[in-house]
C-alpha cells in the first residue's frame, strides 16, 4: 500500500509539473524541439549515469537479499536491522557529503595542473575522513542502544538492531 501510494504521488506530481511547463510556464518551456541530444553528449551522461545506477541497484539488491536472510530470525531482526541502517544512514550521509564537498576543489586543483596542492587537498581530505568515519563507528558502536531507543521501545527490537549497528558501523572507515 505505502510503496502503491509513493509511486502515484510520485507520478501525479511529475504529470503536474510537465502540464505546468508546457501550459503555463513562460521562462522555462519545455518543447520537444529542445531534447535534442548528440551523440557526445548521451555518451557523458550514461558514461556519469550507467556507474550511479548499477552502484543503486546493487546497494537495493544487498538490501533484499540481508532482509530476506533476515526473516528466518523473524520480523524483530529485520526491523532491528531497518532501524539500524536508517541510523548508519545519517553518519554516511555526512561521510559522503564531505567527500562531494571535496571535489570541486580536487578538480579545480587537477584542471589547474598545480600537483601540489592537489596531493596536499587529497591528503588532509582522507585524513580527515578517516577521523570522522572513526569518530562516527565509535559514537554508533557505544551509542547504539541510545540512538535506537529513540526509534523504538521494544527490547528484542533493541537488541537486535544495537548488534546489526555495531557489526554496520564498524565498517565505516572502509566508505572513504
Amino acid at each position: 500500500g505505502a510503496a502503491l501510494a509513493t509511486f502515484l504521488a510520485y507520478l501525479i506530481k511529475t504529470l503536474y509539473f510537465v502540464w505546468m511547463m508546457t501550459h503555463k510556464a513562460e521562462i522555462v518551456v519545455l518543447q520537444p524541439s529542445y531534447l535534442r541530444l548528440s551523440s557526445a553528449d548521451l555518451f557523458e551522461i550514461l558514461r556519469i549515469g550507467v556507474p550511479a545506477c548499477v552502484t543503486n541497484l546493487a546497494q537495493s539488491l544487498a538490501v533484499m537479499l540481508t532482509n530476506r536472510a533476515l526473516t528466518s530470525y523473524g520480523s524483530k531482526s529485520i526491523a532491528g536491522y531497518g532501524i539500524a541502517s536508517k541510523v548508519l544512514m545519517v553518519a554516511t550521509m555526512v561521510l559522503m557529503g564531505f567527500a562531494y564537498g571535496g571535489q570541486p576543489i580536487i578538480g579545480y586543483s587537477h584542471g589547474s595542473n598545480n600537483r601540489k596542492r592537489l596531493r596536499e587537498i587529497i591528503r588532509f581530505a582522507f585524513l580527515f575522513e578517516i577521523c570522522l568515519a572513526l569518530a562516527f563507528t565509535a559514537l554508533l558502536f557505544f551509542g547504539a542502544p541510545v540512538f535506537l531507543r529513540i526509534m523504538s521501545a521494544s527490547e528484542d527490537v533493541l537488541a537486535r538492531g544495537t548488534q546489526a549497528l555495531r557489526y554496520m558501523s564498524s565498517s565505516l572507515v572502509f566508505m572513504v
